[in-house]
């Protein structure tokens, strides 16, 4: 290895490092805030499904955590497949018993978690972790629906339902627009 790359792939797996702390962060806070509702006075029950949410998340938060602290390809894949999972059955949890600021609240969550997906789609992030399967970096696509996600909820208590879905929807066009538009131009010359 060149010697100029040795700086770049440093900078990298700190960068894995820093997103594995922050799983384990996740991790820590979700399943702190659960035993904290648990064993509290707080009047909340909790469904089988928001156990197995807890329990889950926990778990491949952990292993995520473990994965890129080691900078093992097995991390990226969980993250990969579980970052975006676990966001599906939260967006639904958020939606169906809204409470006015959450959604605020969440997306900036769910944005820290779309920059961590494009971060690791990277080509120099899945070289250091030996990531070549086509299958594995042809699911960059799945940044996209969790970015407009994010877009939506922090919007939900300014525009309402309707009109964060077609303010996000709307954004969304607008980018695929841009980009058709620049792989036309990239075609040309």
């Amino acid at each position: 290895m060149s010697q100029e790359l040795v700086p770049a792939v440093e900078k990298e797996k700190k960068w894995l490092r820093i997103i594995a702390i922050w799983s384990l962060l996740t991790a820590a806070l979700g399943f702190g805030f659960y035993l904290l509702v648990l064993f509290s006075d707080i009047e909340k029950t909790f469904t089988i499904l928001e156990h197995v949410d807890v329990a889950v998340s926990t778990i491949l938060n952990i292993l995520i955590c473990i994965g890129l602290w080691r900078s093992a390809g097995w991390g990226w894949k969980v993250a990969v497949i579980s970052i975006p999972l676990v966001w599906m059955y939260s967006i639904y949890t958020i939606s169906t018993d809204y409470k006015p600021g959450a959604g605020l609240f969440f997306s900036f969550f769910l944005f820290i978690d779309t920059a961590i997906l494009h971060f690791l789609f990277r080509k120099s992030v899945r070289n250091i972790l030996n990531i070549s399967s086509r299958f594995w970096s042809g699911l960059h696509w799945i940044k996209y629906p969790l970015f407009f996600s994010a877009i939506f909820l922090l919007l939900l208590d300014f525009f309402g339902n309707g009109g964060s879905a077609l303010t996000a929807l709307f954004l969304f066009a607008s980018i695929r627009i841009v980009q058709k538009i620049r792989s036309r131009q990239q075609g040309r010359q």
